[in-house]
């Protein structure tokens, strides 16, 4: 998972930079601490807390510059061309953003399925001697009320 400052983050969520420090302080969004001491936060937290984000890298914007004697409907054509091949490779970092926070979602909720296991089966134990335990002891004759035999 990639780690990002919160600049970073700003720029991926469009929210200020403000307002990530505060949700910072209120516990909503986790961060790692680097061994520089500088705070990160993981494209997954910044998916969880905010959505889907903006856009996961800069886009470079390429112009082309036509040889000379060349046809311009090509260069349009061409320009058009990368310009469709950024959006693509931008779609396909968030894409991959969104598959990775998935699949971190997709291992808690695993995790959180077996420990429920555990706590049924030690549920189920408990009903089961509770059960044993209550069982009614042989009902005396009513003559024999009150005699120890």
């Amino acid at each position: 998972m990639a780690l990002h400052s919160i600049s970073e983050a700003h720029r991926l969520t469009g929210k200020a930079r403000t307002t990530i420090r505060r949700d910072l302080a209120a516990g909503l969004l986790s961060t790692t601490t680097r061994p520089n001491g500088a705070r990160v936060i993981e494209t997954s937290e910044l998916t969880r807390v905010y959505g889907p984000l903006q856009k996961l890298q800069k886009q470079k914007h390429l112009k082309i510059q036509p040889e000379p004697g060349s046809n311009p409907e090509q260069s349009v054509l061409v320009e058009s061309i990368l310009q469709r091949l950024s959006e693509a490779e931008v779609r396909a970092a968030r894409a991959e953003g969104e598959r990775d926070a998935l699949r971190e979602l997709a291992d808690h909720a695993r995790e959180d399925a077996a420990a429920w296991r555990v706590r049924a089966d030690n549920a189920d134990r408990l009903l089961t001697d509770i059960r044993t335990s209550s069982e009614k002891p042989k009902a005396q004759p009513w003559w024999r009320f009150g005699r120890t035999t």
